[in-house]
């Protein structure tokens, strides 16, 4: 009997309702949880849980809820052995993500709440489920250290201040590191292999006019056959569209005559430039062809830029797919030539008189360049400098580098010490406040004794001077009051403030980094004004330029902008007014 394949879709569906399950038992354990002895102390921490492949989650009662189970059982262990409760509070559960990066949103609040002192002890059941890369182990290690967060590997007790025990379990992060990849080197090698010898895809690659060759239990082999009778269509398709004048013209035509692609689907721009310019048609594939300018001898056989052929040859006229090709060459002239670009940081930059700057081409010889442009003061600077420190800036958030924690601490410091001085500021009117009391007190003690003493007319000179001492009084009193009620107010907002780096951030700059890497400037631009309200520029001498950069969780907060980072940029060519970077 023929064993069907779950399809991509099927696949994530069990996927979530296999996270759903341990969620739910994570959950129940949380709400019941007992202490081993009352009479011990209890410290609070968490469980990470990762697998780096969805077929893996997607297996009922399997590894991803035993590593609920095996830190359950750590964290009772744990607690015999030293007297103290681990009561677990949270569980950190990541489906289907390689730990070869530490781009991973559960990883990162995890990272974040331990900054936090959310958590004394972390527990999962080996190195490799919460990284394989050194670096990032011996950083999170650090972080862990500094935060007294105690970690906790099933069957491996260690001492944090012992060489020795650190030693080991950098050893272990190397292991789990050349483990990841051997496994990957082999996976290379294998559909490498595969492909240029056999002409095997690794994967379901259904493209219109081929037919995948089943084996005998129906499951595709990866290698492909021509359909003749689908290949007319694309005959049809690719003559269309040297007839077409743009991509939709073409769609609308597929759609006409109700030609579909491989899976069904009617055609959108992605799928039929695809089909177009697919190599497949003239039995050809090229392997890794980013590689395809870089020295071959020095990369390994699975990462070199190779032409493969398939034995089925050419099954649309060569001369056909040339003069196809070369039309995509001309219309994507045409469209960059045509299209303006976006300026992510237009409306961000801010000179120091207030001014801003706007995206702008330039003309004539300098003529594909593009600049920042400031009307008021004539300035104008290269968009790929400040584009550059910006990509910069965001790449030590991600990477918590020294600078970043560093910038975090000043931030700290300086809402610390904005606090003594509004405490301070508190301090003085109620101080004031006091001494205006006691004045009072001072003058009703002496009307009495005016009054007391039977002597009307004394009584009556001094009631003049009792009136305008005490409305004075009444009326400084109101004023330091109001002063005192938004010192409070301003008081309580900075010391609840906190420094950008928390995960909605770490959210927004890996989306920008990700648009960034995709040369998606329009996205980029809104994300740039999720995070900066403005970046300052200023310049210091003929040579350089400062800038500043503002986050905008940070500013609001404190009720004023604080500045977290600061760029040097140094100017090339300097003429006048007139500056261009």
């Amino acid at each position: 009997m023929a064993r069907r394949r779950l399809s991509h879709k099927e696949v994530k569906k069990l996927v979530l309702k296999v996270v759903s399950d341990c969620k739910a038992l994570a959950k129940s354990h949380v709400k019941n949880w007992k202490p081993v002895d009352k009479k011990w102390p209890t410290i609070n921490g968490a469980v990470y849980l990762r697998l780096s492949d969805d077929t893996q989650v997607a297996v009922e009662r399997g590894s991803l809820e035993q590593q609920i189970h095996i830190a359950i059982a750590e964290s009772q262990y744990r607690s015999e052995q030293e007297r103290i409760n681990y009561r677990i509070t949270e569980f950190y559960i990541e489906p289907g993500i390689t730990g070869t990066h530490d781009n991973r949103p559960e990883f990162i609040r995890l990272q974040h709440n331990i900054g936090l002192q959310k958590h004394r002890f972390i527990i999962f059941k080996e190195i490799s489920r919460l990284v394989r890369d050194v670096e990032i182990w011996k950083r999170f290690f650090k972080l862990c250290q500094t935060y007294d967060c105690e970690i906790c590997i099933r069957g491996l007790p260690f001492n944090p201040n012992d060489p020795a025990s650190i030693l080991q379990l950098d050893q272990l992060a190397a292991y789990a590191e050349f483990e990841s990849r051997t496994t990957s080197k082999r996976i290379k090698e294998s559909n490498h292999s595969a492909l240029i010898t056999s002409g095997k895809f690794n994967g379901n690659f259904p493209l219109l006019g081929f037919d995948v060759v089943n084996n005998e239990h129906g499951e595709s082999t990866g290698v492909y056959r021509p359909n003749k009778k689908e290949l007319k269509q694309v005959e049809w398709i690719m003559k269309s569209f040297l007839r077409a004048d743009q991509y939709k013209t073409l769609i609308q035509w597929c759609d006409d005559k109700n030609i579909k692609n491989k899976r069904g689907q009617k055609f959108n721009h992605a799928s039929i430039k695809a089909l177009l310019s697919n190599p497949r048609y003239i039995g050809k594939w090229y392997r890794n062809k980013h590689n395809e300018g870089k020295r071959q001898n020095k990369l390994m056989p699975y990462d070199r830029y190779t032409e493969v052929s398939f034995d089925y040859g050419c099954v649309i006229e060569e001369s056909l797919w040339s003069k196809v090709q070369e039309k995509i060459k001309e219309m994507e002239s045409a469209r960059v030539r045509g299209v303006r670009r976006c300026y992510p940081l237009s409306g961000l930059l801010v000179f120091d008189d207030g001014s801003t700057f706007v995206g702008h081409s330039a003309k004539g010889r300098s003529s594909g360049l593009t600049y920042y442009y400031n009307k008021q003061n004539n300035l104008r600077i290269r968009s790929e400098l400040f584009e550059t420190e910006v990509e910069k800036i965001l790449r030590q958030i991600v990477c918590n580098s020294d600078e970043f924690q560093q910038s975090i601490s000043n931030f700290m410091s300086e809402r610390d010490n904005a606090v003594d001085v509004m405490s301070a500021k508190i301090q003085e009117i109620d101080d004031r406040l006091q001494a205006l009391d006691d004045e009072k007190a001072q003058l009703d003690k002496r009307l009495n004794f005016l009054l007391d003493d039977d002597d009307p007319d004394m009584a009556q000179s001094f009631k003049e001077e009792y009136k305008k001492q005490y409305l004075l009084g009444k009326k400084e009193r109101q004023e330091l009051l109001e002063k005192r009620e938004k010192f409070c107010l301003l008081q309580d907002q900075v010391a609840r403030a906190e420094a950008f780096g928390k995960a909605g951030d770490m959210k927004v700059v890996n989306a920008a980094l990700g648009h960034l890497r995709r040369n998606d400037l329009i996205s980029l631009k809104s994300l740039y004004k999720k995070l900066f309200p403005k970046i300052l520029v200023r310049f210091q001498d003929n040579s350089k330029i400062q800038l500043k950069f503002f986050f905008n969780n940070v500013s609001s907060t404190l009720g004023r902008v604080e500045d977290i980072f600061r760029a040097w940029i140094k100017m090339v060519e300097s003429s006048g007014s007139h500056l261009s970077i």
